[in-house]
């Protein structure tokens, strides 16, 4: 599972927590409906965990993919390059502080390259300033980099990845836990509605958030290509409305915002010899949207 299929799956397991609590529960049982939704969650997490375990000796003996290689090498640079993050805050560099501060999905979306080259920029940056970032000691250095050279190193040697997945183990983890958000909502509308600003339903919330390392909002990636002939586009500016803020594609003719808040956002897409467009999105909490842009030329 990685790091978000676990962040969804325990906010299922607080959230049955929260239901088993006997002050809680006197009050949950007689609501319409909540014995249906409740045992839809346990029965659920009850699947998920099977799953997982199903997984484990799916994998049992097997080398790292590199998918793997990469998310242990982007988990690794998070760990410390939080640690940093409060170094540089906390001595008032906010420039630097911002400079670590990214999303798990940051070393993650985008080709191999890309993420190896983020990877090595933070390292970098955080050995060169020993000063600032004090809670990251040269011991620290030498483990992000063992973790970005296991992943460079596999990718650098094409293999034939293990395609077959067992029926009960990792194909099955996101329908499952799609169907347990859909619970933990119709919990959440139950509780809300039998009682409205209650310190119940300000528990249920807090209980049942998402809490995934590294990510407080969601990247947006757009990728500019020309309409005809699907080509990137260099040098085509994103724009977040509502901020006010842009960035400028590269070679690869991607452009992206490393945080976007959730919600229904709008963009827009401009390139020399083409036609502005406006783009709407709608952002989920701790998803990436990765869009593909064709730009129509003038």
């Amino acid at each position: 599972m990685d790091a978000r299929q676990i962040a969804r799956m325990e906010a299922g397991i607080r959230t049955e927590e929260f239901n088993n609590v006997d002050v809680n529960k006197t009050q949950l049982d007689p609501i319409t409906n909540f014995d249906t939704v409740s045992t839809g969650i346990s029965d659920t997490l009850k699947k998920i965990k099977d799953s997982a375990t199903a997984q484990s000796k799916d994998i049992s003996g097997i080398a790292p993919s590199k998918q793997q290689l990469r998310v242990m090498m982007g988990d690794t640079v998070l760990i410390y390059s939080m640690r940093g993050m409060v170094d540089a805050t906390l001595a008032g560099n906010t420039e630097l502080a911002d400079e670590v501060d990214h999303a798990i999905t940051y070393y993650l979306e985008g080709n191999a390259s890309l993420s190896i080259s983020r990877a090595n920029a933070t390292v970098a940056l955080l050995e060169s300033k020993p000063t600032v970032f004090t809670s990251v000691i040269a011991s620290d250095i030498l483990i992000i980099k063992a973790s970005i050279a296991a992943f460079s190193d596999k990718k650098e040697k094409p293999t034939t990845e293990r395609q077959e997945k067992k029926v009960a183990g990792t194909n099955t983890f996101d329908p499952l836990l799609d169907k347990l958000d859909v619970f933990i909502t119709l919990e959440g509308n139950l509780i809300h509605s039998y009682f409205p600003k209650s310190a119940l339903a300000e528990g249920f919330d807090l209980t049942s958030k998402l809490i995934l390392l590294g990510v407080r909002h969601s990247p947006v990636s757009a990728h500019f290509v020309d309409a005809i002939t699907g080509l990137p586009i260099v040098g085509g500016i994103l724009f977040k409305v509502a901020m006010g803020k842009s960035v400028i594609s590269d070679d690869n003719g991607l452009a992206e915002f490393d945080t976007c808040a959730a919600g229904k956002q709008k963009f827009k897409a401009e390139a020399a010899g083409y036609v502005t467009q406006d783009i709407v999105a709608v952002v989920k909490r701790g998803v990436g949207v990765d869009l593909v842009v064709r730009m129509v030329k003038i």
